[in-house]
């Protein structure tokens, strides 16, 4: 790599062009590393030009997202099932890793979990929940039920099959007991 001293003023001023130059959507046509390629210089050098030239820096890091990628909405979906905990998503979502040739799964941890809710809550994502609606035939403890009302992940309403009996407030999770929705076929 070339140092500062070594490079000729007609390249020096075409990096900075370069650095400088934007497309109509306000990004910046090149990236560091395209123009450090074109010139054969390292992106230090390329930054100290910019410093020297009094170039106004670029933001760190890449693009904001605007949605959430295919594996972050399936946490995001396991995260609004009724009853689910942290810990079970991240369970159900592992990172694969790959050691000596072998896959390894490890969960995600719970404050990773709570960090990517954060996240795109903060950006007002709308995610179609799993939650119950109400008319759904749930199954608690080898019971069944019908939802009346589903408010959030703690509470609601529903009414008993066996003897008709209506539970307000209705925990979806208790214990190691958790509620599922049941088709129509199973409840008949």
């Amino acid at each position: 790599m070339k140092r500062i001293r070594y490079i000729s003023g007609k390249v020096q001023v075409q990096i900075i062009e370069n650095y400088k130059e934007k497309l109509p959507n306000g990004d910046y046509r090149y990236g560091l590393t395209e123009i450090a390629a074109k010139h054969e210089v390292s992106l230090s050098t390329i930054n100290n030009l910019a410093r020297i030239a009094k170039c106004q820096g670029r933001p760190h890091g890449g693009r904001k997202l605007i949605v959430p990628d295919v594996r972050t909405m399936k946490i995001l979906r396991d995260a609004t099932e009724p009853g689910a905990t942290l810990a079970d998503v991240g369970r159900r979502n592992p990172r694969r890793f790959i050691v000596a040739g072998k896959e390894i799964l490890k969960p995600l941890s719970k404050q990773r979990v709570k960090q990517l809710v954060d996240f795109w809550k903060k950006r007002q994502l709308k995610i179609h929940t799993r939650g119950f609606a109400p008319g759904d035939v749930i199954q608690w403890n080898e019971r069944l039920f019908t939802v009346l009302r589903y408010d959030d992940t703690h509470r609601g309403a529903v009414r008993d099959h066996a003897d008709g009996k209506v539970i307000d407030p209705f925990l979806w999770v208790s214990g190691n007991s958790r509620s599922r929705r049941v088709s129509a076929v199973d409840s008949a």
